[in-house]
């Protein structure tokens, strides 16, 4: 509100560069032009990323264990997929990370004896992470609140993994929709339960999605053409050629 009150945004600011389309967007709500807003996604160490990948068949969450992230509906989603299917009885969800709502999902694990279904890591060094990522079939970002442009989205992206994502912030111009992985409406409890069914009783298609996630990251995530385009911008700005 001070910002918008002082129209620092709008006045006082040559260009703004924002990590999604999504961002871009709302500052255009907010009043600015949108010739004065670029929107580039934000780059890795691609290299740091070519891993081997396996399949251990595993569902897997990385982030902070808090309600706007998404993960009680996750739990509650993957919950109902294990007890409405029989078949599927490999599956399983890791959990990376730790907060507030750790103590409900201990909870909900014991009261569905799902001990053996959903495994709490905890917090996760860089190097174990990617471990459990290479080898997961699938990462899923549940979240109900603006996500922007996620890291943990970028870096599964790279080592090639799919995604199912919530259709909310920029998680969509990431995650597309049955290209590169699966979106669903970000409160939408059962099309995550159906889109999770989808991914674990098909294994090609996970690998598909995976193929192609690896491919958008080399596009999109590359940081040469991330020095390149920010360099155009502040030329630009610069007015110089």
């Amino acid at each position: 509100n001070y910002y918008r009150r002082k129209k620092v945004y709008t006045e006082k600011i040559n260009h703004i560069i924002t990590p999604s389309i999504f961002y871009k967007d709302k500052f255009i709500e907010d009043g600015v032009s949108d010739k004065k807003i670029d929107a580039i996604h934000n780059f890795i160490n691609l290299k740091d990323y070519y891993l081997q990948i396996e399949d251990e068949e595993y569902a897997l969450y990385s982030g902070r264990l808090a309600k706007e992230k998404g993960i009680l509906n996750l739990v509650e989603a993957f919950s109902n997929l294990v007890k409405n299917n029989e078949n599927l009885e490999n599956i399983k969800l890791y959990i990376a990370g730790d907060g507030p709502e750790r103590e409900n999902i201990e909870n909900t694990i014991k009261s569905n004896k799902l001990e053996n279904k959903i495994i709490l890591l905890g917090y996760l060094n860089q190097k174990d992470l990617r471990e459990y990522t290479r080898k997961c079939r699938f990462l899923v970002v549940p979240s109900i609140w603006y996500e922007n442009g996620p890291y943990s989205v970028i870096e599964t992206q790279a080592i090639g993994k799919t995604i199912i994502g919530a259709d909310i912030g920029g998680i969509p111009e990431m995650v597309l929709n049955n290209q590169n992985g699966f979106t669903y409406k970000f409160d939408d409890i059962k099309e995550l339960e159906s889109n999770m069914k989808k991914i674990f009783e098909d294994k090609e298609l996970a690998d598909k999605f995976g193929k192609s996630a690896k491919e958008f990251a080399y596009k999109e995530y590359n940081p040469d053409l991330y020095y390149e385009k920010i360099e155009k911008i502040y030329k630009n700005v610069l007015g110089e050629k």
